[in-house]
């Protein structure tokens, strides 16, 4: 093609050019806002904070809820119905964690086990806000109150209770149905079937909330608070 038929081409093209390129930038900012904020794939698993360690990788049984603030890390089987809330965590690197169905790890909650061991929470087990547990075993039904601390190697029975603030010393047992306070943590009473049936209803208060998170709670941007 002659040079000056290519320049005359060019003249005519570059304009309309031009003229398209705000068409571009909003398919552009579209494509970008869709990817931004489009809900993943699987909601139950996108939004979690669960993190291989090595070989060890976590399994998350159905209908759980993991504030995507928590960590989930490495041996760690969490069985069906669980909560997991803000802030909490659930450290299986060097040993092995099994939560069984319709526990709930509250907010700032830890759980630790120790180099090579298991440690085994029961089913509907409760760990209140910022409890510490380090221990080999809780029963079904325990509780953990806010605060409290669960020293390594220690055992809490089924249906016992660990008051809030209280401190269960490295080794020690809690016998099942057994309420113990202070520090270092002793017995105070039994557990009533008052007392069961508040827990019954505060556990299943858990398992609902794990459900219902999932679908009704949402993050808010700064944009949608205008």
């Amino acid at each position: 093609m002659h040079p000056c038929l290519t320049g005359i081409r060019v003249y005519f093209i570059l304009p309309e050019l031009f003229r398209l390129i705000p068409v571009y930038l909003c398919v552009l900012t579209l494509i970008i806002k869709i990817n931004y904020t489009k809900t993943p794939s699987n909601p139950e698993r996108g939004s979690m904070a669960i993190y291989r360690y090595k070989d060890a990788v976590p399994q998350i049984g159905e209908h759980c809820y993991i504030s995507d603030s928590a960590r989930v890390i490495g041996d760690v089987i969490l069985g069906e119905g669980c909560y997991v809330g803000h802030g909490a965590i659930i450290r299986a690197d060097y040993g092995k964690i099994r939560i069984g169905f319709g526990s709930a790890i509250e907010e700032n909650a830890v759980i630790h086990a120790r180099v090579g061991a298991l440690y085994s929470l029961g089913k509907q087990v409760t760990l209140g806000h910022g409890a510490i547990v380090h221990g080999d075993s809780l029963g079904d039904f325990a509780v953990v109150g806010m605060g409290a601390v669960v020293g390594r190697q220690s055992v809490i029975g089924e249906w016992s209770i660990v008051a809030e603030g209280a401190v269960v010393p490295t080794g020690k047992s809690v016998e099942p149905g057994t309420i113990v306070a202070g520090i270092p943590a002793v017995s105070i009473g039994e557990v009533t079937q008052k007392h069961k049936e508040y827990w019954i209803w505060a556990k299943k208060m858990y398992r609902d909330l794990a459900r219902d998170y999932k679908s009704n709670l949402q993050r808010l941007d700064r944009k949608d608070l205008i």
